[in-house]
């Protein structure tokens, strides 16, 4: 028994002592990360780090100077933040028997402690701790950072603003950069004075980097990426009338080379409803491609004075345009309320020879492809109406009049953009000027 008892205060004091040289490494993490904080272009003041033998405090000012948050957010000359931002982060860290592990865990909040940004934040929130945070993983390799943004209850003038609380998550590789982000929220209920109503539910935005990025560039960096995206359904109430989105679904693809990018997509929508019309079982597969790297990485580094902006703007639009890019519908397809199905497809290019970037907006129109086919299980006013005079209507206009032709059951129409005369043309042989004339 005496051995054993000597054999357990071996250990433990090997144990404890283990804690404390892992309390010292976490207050020597602590000082990294302040360091990486400073390195990414903000200053660190009044840091104070209580060390514990199973869990350490510490708090510390971040002040983000008025060019660094215009650097972020590039908002323009007549947005600029007139003082800078300091906010106080304060955290427990819990370091104990899982320390041994290499693994910690931390929780905290952040506070504004400065005007116009502390009332404007008090003002939404009813509090200046807007943010709750928690942090774990190991100390050296992978870590999960989640940030919680309190709720909103508000009503002013009439307008009444109910939003639950919303998360914010990232992964941090052990490389100190950002593997991926998502953000969730319960619920987003707006009501106006004019009676309108506005209810979004279930939001869900996950993206994945296949490299991973630096934090300060989360805002413009353009890399190989995976995003998912879900909407449990809005609904917008206008007094008797009610417009309801079901759920949407959102599965894309960012591919990023030298000098050009290329987004696959792949969407859902439930259902859309407005009265008495009703379509649903939405499929929209589109592919991006083509697209100039260089003109969006402009625009998302444009700054300056609005004008200044704009022209940058424009420049990026003239090297979009230069480099052909394309959009296909390989599929949008959905239903109506019976169950008739509309399936279609499509593709627009723009084709840069002979367009003058001093007239670009005004050359696009005879720069354009356009082509594709949509098929309907039944004619385009049954479709749409179901019986009726309004279905009667419709079907004169573009059956009988030869838009779209019957073939085998189904529906038929395939157009095609002639920029020579800056009309669309159907089944190759019917304008669409020709309709309306």
């Amino acid at each position: 028994m005496k051995k054993l008892l000597i054999a357990l205060v071996i250990i433990a004091a090997v144990v404890f002592g283990g804690l404390k040289f892992n309390a010292n490494k976490v207050e020597e993490k602590y000082n990294e990360a302040l360091n990486l904080i400073k390195a990414n272009g903000m200053e660190v003041k009044n840091s104070v780090f209580e060390s514990g033998l199973l869990k350490s405090h510490a708090n510390y000012d971040v002040v983000l100077s008025k060019g660094y948050i215009d650097e972020i957010i590039s908002l323009g000359e007549d947005y600029k933040p007139s003082e800078d931002l300091t906010i106080k982060i304060d955290m427990n860290i819990s370091h104990g028997f899982d320390s041994l592990l290499g693994k910690f865990e931390l929780a905290g909040d952040a506070e504004f402690l400065n005007d116009p940004y502390k009332n404007f934040i008090k003002e939404i929130f009813d509090t200046t701790r807007p943010i709750k945070f928690h942090a774990d993983g190991a100390s050296g390799g992978d870590k999960k950072f989640v940030f919680e943004l309190v709720g909103v209850q508000k009503e002013q003038d009439g307008n009444k603003l109910n939003l639950a609380k919303s998360f914010l998550n990232f992964d941090i590789n052990g490389e100190k950069k950002i593997t991926g982000v998502s953000l969730a929220n319960d619920f987003i209920d707006f009501t106006s004075k004019e009676d309108i109503a506005i209810k979004i539910k279930n939001i869900d935005y996950d993206v994945k980097y296949e490299t991973p990025i630096e934090p300060k560039m989360i805002s413009k960096a353009l890399v190989n990426s995976n995003y998912k995206f879900e909407l449990g359904g809005i609904d917008v109430i206008s007094g008797a009338e009610l417009l309801q989105i079901g759920k949407i679904t959102s599965d894309s693809k960012l591919t990023v080379l030298s000098d050009t990018l290329t987004q696959d997509d792949t969407s859902t929508i439930e259902k859309i409803k407005y009265g008495k019309y009703e379509f649903k079982d939405f499929l929209i597969k589109t592919k991006f491609s083509n697209l100039d790297k260089g003109a969006f990485e402009d625009v998302i580094n444009a700054k300056g004075e609005p004008e200044a902006q704009l022209t940058a703007i424009m420049q990026a639009l003239d090297k979009l345009i230069k480099r052909a890019p394309k959009l296909t519908f390989e599929n949008l397809n959905f239903k109506n309320a019976a169950g008739k199905s509309y399936i279609s497809n499509f593709e627009i290019s723009i084709d840069p020879d002979g367009i003058d970037s001093q007239n670009l907006l005004e050359n696009i129109p005879t720069a354009i492809n356009f082509s594709g086919k949509i098929e309907l299980d039944t004619t385009p006013g049954a479709f749409i109406f179901g019986s009726g005079e309004e279905k009667d209507g419709v079907d004169a206009m573009l059956v009988n009049g030869g838009l779209f032709i019957e073939n085998g059951g189904k529906y038929v129409t395939i157009f095609k953009y002639n920029k020579r005369t800056q009309d669309l043309i159907f089944n190759e042989n019917l304008s669409l000027k020709s309709i309306f004339q």
